[in-house]
């Protein structure tokens, strides 16, 4: 008899870490902006006055590309849209089916451990920044975006519901948690041929809820940017595009001219427009796709364009930090606030350079330590679970 054959399957993306860095980047800019404005003040050079209240011409548009920044959580979508599609896809063609067993063990040892660690310790980070104590029931079952939709008028202990410290961005990684709970069951049923109509029922779907929730729901602003039904058509296009590149791998050769004018475009874009901002019903159905699509761009372009820009042909510190994105992604809207009161406040250093340089270096350092003492012995109990090897 011959030796049976128990290699893995090999995929992997070379820079997909990179990606992920930029997309928790983007997020990191985005709260650490809106942490250090509503704190200590807007900063004086994008400021009218003294008084830091009103914006000048530059920091309305400075102001508006950082706040649409936290576009950054969508590109996570898209990306975890595709990658999980298409390890999904791989996994069935080459072991004859999906096992979901696996799947949903390599979910849990993958965002758990992290996700209820912050969970435990947010009596102590509620008591060194003297914030008030959080709901814990919604976060601990994954509903955190249902909390921040449904008490978002309401207060509990003086403090918004829907932005409890130090849960405010919890709600991503539940919708994640959803559609990891929903994702392999589609593609354990649904044969190959017809996923195409299945991502197109999603995103229809996903259509219709955010016209309705425009037109009719209660919180339309939440419902709209911060529920799973609103959020999942994403993660389908992300899905749709693993199924194509699975069908027929990308292959992609595009000028200089044509990335600085996408590139041009897609910052104009960033700046005189507001991302989560909705007039109309039009909008609040089809406007989030003026930015998804380019983000679908830029991740078949990096991914698929040997000479996309920035494209590194040897691993680095960057893909160190876009595997310990999760970690940046926990810990940033966490961290801000030890930075301003225990740094800042304390010794009344009240400066934007200080700020910029201890804030990320902050975030880097306990992502960087809470991924080498704490998630990679889960992780290492993972890869041990995978079915198809993603390592390089």
């Amino acid at each position: 008899m011959g030796k049976l054959n128990t290699s893995k399957t090999r995929v992997h993306f070379f820079n997909l870490d990179v990606l992920r860095f930029l997309a928790a980047t983007m997020v990191m800019i985005t709260h650490g902006y809106e942490a250090f404005s509503s704190w200590i003040h807007r900063p004086s050079f994008l400021s009218t006055d003294k008084s830091y209240q009103v914006p000048n011409t530059s920091g309305i548009y400075i102001e508006r590309i950082f706040n649409n920044f936290s576009l950054g959580v969508d590109f996570f979508f898209l990306i975890s849209g595709f990658l999980i599609t298409y390890l999904l896809l791989v996994e069935r063609k080459e072991l004859g089916n999906i096992n979901l067993k696996k799947f949903y063990l390599r979910r849990i040892l993958r965002i758990w451990p992290l996700y209820f660690f912050i969970i435990l310790c947010t009596p102590l980070i509620i008591r060194i920044t003297a914030m008030t104590e959080p709901i814990y029931s919604w976060t601990a079952l994954f509903a955190n975006n249902f909390q921040a939709i449904f008490l978002s008028d309401t207060l509990v202990n003086n403090l918004p519901a829907a932005s409890q410290y130090p849960f405010m961005h919890f709600w991503s990684i539940c919708v994640e948690e959803h559609f990891y709970l929903v994702w392999p069951l589609l593609l354990f049923f649904v044969p190959t041929k017809k996923l195409s109509w299945c991502f197109a029922i999603l995103i229809l779907s996903s259509i219709a809820f955010r016209a309705w929730a425009f037109t009719l729901a209660v919180h339309p602003f939440e419902q709209i940017n911060w529920n799973t039904l609103s959020k999942i058509d994403t993660l389908a296009i992300g899905g749709w595009m693993a199924l194509i590149h699975f069908q027929k791998p990308f292959q992609l050769k595009i000028s200089n001219v044509s990335r600085i004018l996408f590139f041009l475009t897609f910052f104009a874009l960033l700046t005189f427009s507001e991302a989560k901002k909705y007039s109309s019903v039009l909008e609040a159905m089809f406007k989030n796709y003026l930015y998804t699509f380019p983000f679908a761009f830029i991740l078949i372009w990096y991914l698929f364009d040997k000479k996309a820009w920035f494209n590194f042909s040897s691993k680095n510190f960057i893909h160190y930090l876009g595997k310990i994105s999760y970690g940046i992604y926990i810990y940033h809207n966490i961290l801000f606030l030890f930075v301003i009161k225990l740094v800042i406040f304390r010794f009344d250093l009240r400066s934007l350079p200080l700020f910029c340089i201890l804030y990320p270096l902050m975030v880097i350092g306990v992502a960087a330590l809470s991924y080498e003492v704490l998630e990679k012995p889960f992780l290492k109990l993972k890869d041990r679970l995978s079915l198809i090897d993603t390592s390089r």
